[in-house]
């Protein structure tokens, strides 16, 4: 994971955890739900998608792919029921965008034993799915409440002008797959150590999931040294369900893609960058004209500002700030009180 650039010191957990949760699955020690596996990017090729297949190396796979449907035959519940009929170990829905709602897929999570899969011209096959890892990849999904608390976020940031280590066998994924068997190993002596140790747990209650998040919360605090797997987690799956602040954190990502951090931005200057960006606007609204693009954007910052009493909110890793200021209209109205929207980053 060193070439990997985690938002916050708990996604590197969360990462971490994730390499070992299908193990655990897979070997019937957890045998209650896992979450999904989210990776999701501030930008394209940041690597969420490589972190996947590396997943899937480590158990010597490769997973199987969903795309995202915009038309044609077949729904995305098709795939994932096709994926899961042929046994597929890692089902990957890639690159997501928009709003991503299947009930079916939050079936699957939430009863892992078996789940009931129909396919075209083929009667409804009860399907074994205790050893299938879910994976997700997405620059900014919107999903259901119910989704995300069924999922496990790793945001990864994209690393500019850096380059990744190379191996002797070539890239990472290329390494992983010559030298499965030492990793897969490796996975197996970390969960042995844990059995050693008595297969204890924290008392972690921040993920709905609560009896992987007690084993790999206490593997990771105590057997990797890292920080605890949940920290802000509840504040990202409440981001994701929510389509303002999905559209909020694409804001705050081109604020610094431009270079505009601390900069004061009113409402028509928010609507502008949005357009400069392509940021689409929350639950795919469209507007006839500018104007109520501004008003627009002045609805959604009064609802994210509503239940805070300082004027600042926590965004992903950004922190977005709001004053009031007199600014100069016109000669009829000359000054007139305006909110004004500052964002930087969060330092950890």
């Amino acid at each position: 994971l060193q070439d990997f650039e985690f938002s916050t010191p708990s996604d590197f957990s969360r990462a971490t955890s994730m390499m070992i949760t299908p193990a655990l699955k897979m070997g019937g020690i957890i045998s209650s739900p896992c979450p999904v596996d989210i990776s999701e990017a501030d930008e394209s090729q940041s690597g969420k998608t490589y972190r996947h297949k590396v997943n899937a190396a480590l158990y010597n796979d490769t997973p199987t792919i969903v795309a995202l449907k915009k038309g044609g035959v077949g729904s995305v519940d098709e795939s994932i029921s096709s994926a899961i009929a042929k046994g597929r170990p890692f089902i990957l829905m890639d690159n997501f965008r928009g709003t991503f709602d299947s009930a079916f897929l939050e079936a699957a999570i939430t009863t892992p034993e078996t789940v009931p899969v129909r396919l075209p011209m083929r009667a409804e096959q009860i399907i074994d799915t205790r050893a299938v890892t879910f994976q997700l990849s997405s620059n900014g999904v919107s999903t259901t409440k119910d989704m995300a608390n069924r999922s496990c976020m790793v945001r990864i940031r994209k690393k500019h002008d850096k380059q990744w280590h190379k191996w002797s066998e070539g890239d990472l994924l290329r390494h992983i797959q010559e030298n499965q068997a030492y990793y897969l190993g490796c996975i197996f002596s970390v969960i042995k150590e844990w059995s050693k140790l008595g297969c204890q747990k924290t008392d972690t209650i921040d993920h709905d999931m609560i009896d992987w998040a007690q084993i790999l919360d206490w593997i990771i605090q105590n057997i990797f040294k890292l920080p605890p797997l949940l920290d802000g987690h509840r504040a990202i799956q409440k981001e994701i369900s929510d389509p303002d602040s999905v559209w909020l954190r694409s804001v705050c990502i081109a604020v610094e893609d431009t270079n505009r951090f601390g900069e004061e931005f009113q409402a028509h200057d928010i609507a502008e960058l949005c357009e400069e960006a392509g940021i689409n606007w929350p639950s795919g609204k469209t507007f006839r004209d500018s104007e109520s693009e501004y008003k627009y954007v002045g609805t959604l910052m009064s609802r994210k500002f509503r239940d805070t009493h300082d004027n600042e909110i926590v965004v992903d890793n950004y922190i977005v700030k709001r004053t009031v200021k007199s600014v100069y209209v016109n000669v009829e109205q000359r000054n007139r009180d305006r909110k004004m929207y500052s964002i930087i980053r969060k330092t950890y």
